[in-house]
């Protein structure tokens, strides 16, 4: 993708263009190609929720002054979409802009070459993928649009992961005036509602599709603002989305396009100031796109206290590091919310909202302790063990790779791989992590976990040498 945060939001949805501009501090112009498509026909079933999706992330692109290409439904077919990049908006762009795209419909994968191709269908897709928009071709798209500073894609499509394929490393937030740092770098990212080989959802608990919902969640109702700037960046987003529009059918990932430079997409928020602290939804049984809607979640917004910020915050930490979570969550909480730059004191609040059960809130207070000092890696093991308890286990293998990087020798490491592994069944692989981290640290409890998977892997009267010698 070109040097711009090119914001694709891919929601089934084609209209006339309709200019709104408003003042940014860091664009002369944002643009938006938002997609929309519900009327699909055989072999592709009709969605329910693909235009209205466009619709609402149009309103919400407009009130942050963006000029919008909407493409809904007979609109929206391969040569429309193509063109709206191509011909309407590549030609104009300049260094000072930026694009958003956004689709929300079908998507469809092949292997061809014995690799994985990805695919959104437009409205007159049919039978063959001749027919479709490749993952390919969008990043081509990117190229063309090169001249724009940030491109931003958005992709709430079956198998939108496939665009999403190499993943950037974060920006530290501690550099001088970082917000007009990262508008200024070249930004090519995408944002997927699902895995390249994830189907997603198209009923959610707010009328919308599930992950829908949870994006306009966390931009309009600005609760990825995690902490309270005013702007919410690419990585806020993504770190708010992983657990927030997380099911057992899908797992929003996200990733950069060639030509990224370290740039970092920004929305404004409207929560400057303040810090929210979000419950773990409760989904029913939604199906694939046009299904029932699961129970809408729960919000439990944190109100600030200037005065007390000054107080509030030592005296959660005190709290928490004696171990009284329960009292001091409100004191962490309302520190925070004014003084949003203290690392420790985050992972503190991680901690106690995991004792309290909350492991999505938890997750994200542990990203931005992260978000504040990468260099530590008890941050990435505390969020690594709330991405376990969540169920999503690819997160919490990949902060095991990061306490790694930073620290070969942390035993807990290897226990949290070995037990990733056995949810896999690989328990050879297990046997070899748990076996490493108890040569750094002796432990009865990995000890009887290092014979459990030695004996699920076939050798029990190893298995039951070793158990026997666990308590020595």
């Amino acid at each position: 993708m070109k040097p711009t945060v090119l914001l694709a939001i891919l929601s089934i949805c084609l209209c006339s263009a309709i200019p709104a501009r408003a003042a940014d501090p860091f664009f002369e112009h944002s643009y938006a190609v938002v997609i929309g498509i519900d009327n699909y026909s055989p072999p592709f079933p009709k969605l329910r929720y693909g235009v209205k999706d466009a619709q609402a992330i149009a309103t919400y692109l407009r009130k942050q002054g963006y000029e919008i290409i909407p493409l809904y439904n007979q609109d929206a077919t391969k040569q429309g979409i193509l063109a709206a990049m191509q011909n309407m908006l590549a030609p104009k762009l300049k260094n000072s802009d930026r694009v958003l795209f956004f689709f929300a419909g079908h998507g469809h994968t092949e292997t061809l070459g014995g690799q994985d191709r990805g695919y959104i269908v437009p409205f007159d897709g049919g039978p063959l993928s001749a027919s479709y928009i490749s993952m390919d071709e969008l990043a081509n798209q990117s190229s063309y649009m090169d001249n724009a500073r940030h491109q931003l894609f958005i992709m709430d499509s079956c198998y939108g992961g496939i665009l999403a394929g190499t993943r950037a490393s974060m920006v530290n937030t501690g550099i001088p005036d970082y917000l007009r740092e990262v508008s200024r770098r070249y930004a090519r990212q995408v944002i997927t509602a699902g895995g390249k080989d994830q189907q997603v959802l198209d009923g959610g608990p707010k009328g919308h599709s599930y992950f829908v919902d949870y994006l306009l969640e966390a931009l309009d109702d600005g609760l990825a603002d995690t902490n309270g700037d005013g702007y919410i960046t690419f990585d806020e987003l993504s770190a708010y989305l992983t657990p927030r529009a997380s099911i057992h059918q899908q797992t929003p990932a996200s990733g950069i396009l060639p030509r990224h430079g370290a740039g970092e997409y920004l929305f404004r928020s409207p929560r400057a100031g303040t810090l929210v602290s979000v419950s773990s939804p409760a989904p029913a049984g939604s199906a694939l796109r046009g299904a029932a809607e699961p129970a809408a979640a729960a919000l439990s917004p944190v109100p600030a206290a200037p005065r007390q910020a000054a107080a509030d915050l030592p005296h959660g930490i005190e709290l928490a590091t004696s171990g009284k979570c329960q009292e001091a969550l409100p004191y962490l909480q309302r520190g925070l919310a004014i003084d949003p730059q203290n690392a420790g004191a985050h992972s503190l609040l991680g901690r106690c909202l995991a004792t309290a059960g909350d492991y999505r809130a938890a997750y994200n207070a542990f990203t931005q302790a992260i978000r504040l000092d990468q260099r530590r890696a008890e941050y990435f093991l505390e969020r690594a063990r709330a991405a376990y308890s969540l169920g999503q286990y690819d997160l919490a293998a990949g902060d095991v790779d990061q306490i790694l990087a930073i620290n070969k020798r942390e035993p807990a490491a290897y226990d949290l791989r070995g037990d990733l592994a056995m949810k896999i069944a690989r328990y050879g692989e297990a046997a070899n992590a748990y076996k490493l981290s108890l040569d750094l640290q002796a432990d009865s409890r990995v000890c009887n976990k290092y014979a459990d998977a030695i004996g699920r892997n076939g050798n029990r009267d190893l298995a039951d040498e070793v158990r026997r010698n666990c308590g020595r």
